[in-house]
């Protein structure tokens, strides 16, 4: 029997048949540094990882001196030690950001054709001696790397630390718009060999398919997305959940409605089942407005990819 969504499209319910079906992947993608040209571990389906450069360095590559050590992290949910082989490693410009001048890290992600991504997260070990970069800030190519996506204050103690950074607005890209991520590291007095390093970087990404050409116009596809209950507005968000203050017409509050996220989770056919907001703090609400996307969704449109064979 043919899976089924129905939409108020002149009062009929259409079948799909899906051939090669697209389905969204989301998971870490992981380097220990031993090898450069290639992540240690991908769970990210149908992204394609370009291999890690360096940019406005002297020293550049993978060494084993002063290797990474003291610190822990998560790695798929696991506890793991610093991996305290090779490391990234740079002599850093001194001096303030500047773009086109000061050392950084990059890499290209491109989901293949037919699905988009955002990367939500990053985790990385770093170390910085006494002349090293006082200020480690992620940009992304979607702006010219002109605004930070999130930035860190490393110690210059010559000590090895973990930082981690959730990404309050996510960082959307596409098969048409790759996305290169760069951190730079800045702020450091001696430009000396070896007086930046990197290891054990992840990054979390989700990659989904896209909306067809034509489109069936917005679905609460078997429950996959959210629905607001009520009007209101948008309160706050985080990983696991959206809440709504809801509101009268005269602007009075009448409670809130909590709308939990599932995020990861697997679904029968062992695919992954993730839901994502599309909506900010302060935004207003109506009742029946798709508040978060889910599983083969993107804006609340049907994205079961390009390839689908419909039949009325």
């Amino acid at each position: 029997m043919l899976p089924r969504a129905c939409g108020w499209i002149r009062n009929a319910c259409i079948d799909i048949a899906v051939l090669a079906p697209m389905v969204a992947s989301g998971g870490t993608v992981y380097w220990n540094m031993n090898d450069l040209t290639t992540p240690t571990s991908n769970a990210v389906s149908n992204l394609t990882v370009s291999p890690l450069s360096q940019g406005n360095t002297t020293t550049v590559g993978g060494t084993t001196n002063s290797v990474s050590s003291g610190y822990t992290f998560l790695l798929n949910s696991a506890t793991t030690t610093a991996s305290g082989s090779f490391n990234l490693t740079f002599s850093a410009k001194t001096g303030a950001l500047v773009t086109g001048s000061s050392s950084y890290m990059a890499v290209t992600l491109t989901p293949a054709a037919g699905y988009s991504g955002t990367v939500n997260a990053i985790g990385f070990g770093a170390r910085s001696t006494g002349g090293g970069p006082t200020t480690l800030s992620l940009r992304s190519s979607l702006d010219g790397y002109a605004a930070d996506v999130a930035s860190f204050s490393p110690s210059i103690t010559s000590n090895w630390a973990y930082f981690t950074n959730s990404f309050v607005n996510p960082v959307q890209f596409s098969s048409s718009s790759p996305l290169t991520l760069r951190l730079y590291g800045s702020g450091g007095s001696s430009a000396n060999s070896g007086n930046w390093r990197i290891d054990d970087l992840q990054l979390d990404v989700v990659v989904v398919p896209e909306p067809a050409a034509i489109v069936l116009g917005m679905l609460a596809v078997a429950g996959a997305t959210i629905v607001a209950r009520r009007a209101g507005v948008v309160d706050s968000i985080d990983g696991a959940r959206i809440v709504v203050r809801a509101t009268n017409e005269d602007g009075t509050t009448r409670g809130v409605d909590i709308y939990r996220l599932r995020k990861f989770m697997r679904s029968n056919q062992s695919t992954c089942i993730n839901q994502r907001p599309l909506v900010k703090v302060g935004d207003a609400v109506q009742v029946g407005d798709i508040i978060a996307d889910g599983p083969s969704t993107e804006l609340g449109e049907l994205a079961l990819g390009r390839n689908a064979l419909c039949a009325f």
